[in-house]
Formats: C-alpha cells, sequence, structure tokens
C-alpha cells in the first residue's frame, strides 16, 4: 500500500482487529447523519458497527483501507467494486463506488483523507473499474465541497417527496 505525503500516514488494508477502531470511526459519520435525518438513520451502536465491519470485510469486492498514524487508525474508506451491465441502454461500466470515506476530527487536513482517495483509485485500477463514485447527502455541504475539490463531480440527482 501506499503512504501519503505526510510521512507519518500510513495507508493499508484493514485487518481483523480494525473492526472496533473502525466502528468507532463510522460513529463520527452516523451520529452526523442521524441528527440531520433521524427518519433514515439509526443512532449510533459500537456494537452492530463491529459486526458490520467484520461482515464487509469478508465480503468480495470490497476493500476497506485504513489511514493510520502512529499505529492508531485515524480514517478510513470502505470502497465496492460494482459491474454494471450492458444494457439496451447503458454500457457496461466497473465501479468503485466508495460508501464511507471518514477521519478522526483530529487529522483532518492533515492529507488523510487525500491519502485514501489516492490508493482508492489505485485500487480501482487494480481492479479494472473505470471510475470512482460516491454519494453524499445533500446537507453534508462540507462533504460536497472536499470531493469537488478532489476532483469528483455531480453525475446524478436523486430527488425524494414522501408518498401521500
Amino acid at each position: 500500500m501506499a503512504s501519503s505525503r505526510e510521512s507519518t500516514i500510513l495507508i493499508r488494508l484493514a485487518e481483523a482487529g480494525d473492526a472496533e477502531r473502525l466502528a468507532e470511526l463510522s460513529g463520527i459519520l452516523q451520529r452526523q447523519h442521524a441528527a440531520q435525518r433521524p427518519e433514515t438513520f439509526k443512532p449510533y451502536d459500537g456494537a452492530s458497527g463491529i459486526s458490520f465491519f467484520r461482515d464487509q470485510s469478508a465480503r468480495s469486492g470490497v476493500v476497506i483501507l485504513v489511514g493510520q498514524a502512529a499505529h492508531t487508525a485515524v480514517g478510513y474508506l470502505m470502497a465496492e467494486a460494482i459491474a454494471h451491465e450492458d444494457t439496451p441502454f447503458t454500457s457496461a461500466l466497473t465501479v468503485l463506488h466508495i460508501q464511507h470515506l471518514v477521519v478522526d476530527v483530529d487529522f483532518r487536513r492533515q492529507g488523510v483523507g487525500q491519502a485514501l482517495l489516492a490508493e482508492a483509485e489505485q485500487e480501482a485500477n487494480r481492479r479494472g473499474c473505470a471510475v470512482l463514485q460516491l454519494a453524499c447527502w445533500s446537507f453534508n455541504q462540507d462533504a460536497q465541497a472536499y470531493f469537488a475539490a478532489n476532483g469528483f463531480a455531480p453525475y446524478q440527482v436523486r430527488m425524494t417527496r414522501p408518498a401521500r
């Protein structure tokens, strides 16, 4: 795995012993989402998070990258390779879909997120993915700005309304 420009940050694949720390880090995102959309997102539950990361790390197609500083996970990126088949309407396309990107608040603006994205791009190339893609919630303006600054552009707008 590559390391970032910050010599103190190492990017590596997640290991079995990382599940607890990954769950803690995911709590940063889960709490933000639950505060903004409580009808959609459940409150943070560390035990369920640990089980989730153990299950995800065993799935084929899923990659979990860890940003590590001083032997501690300070961020992670979880992504899945998804193959879209050729149809009469769309061409075949394999994408690496980034599901989570979380960095500990004490390690933000130190290159952790960029290093995780750079390694995800390398992983996409290894897996034959033509595109990196992700989705972020409309309320998360900081994430949208961050991803735009890192070369991502909107490609689809999803809209919702309550059924009557």
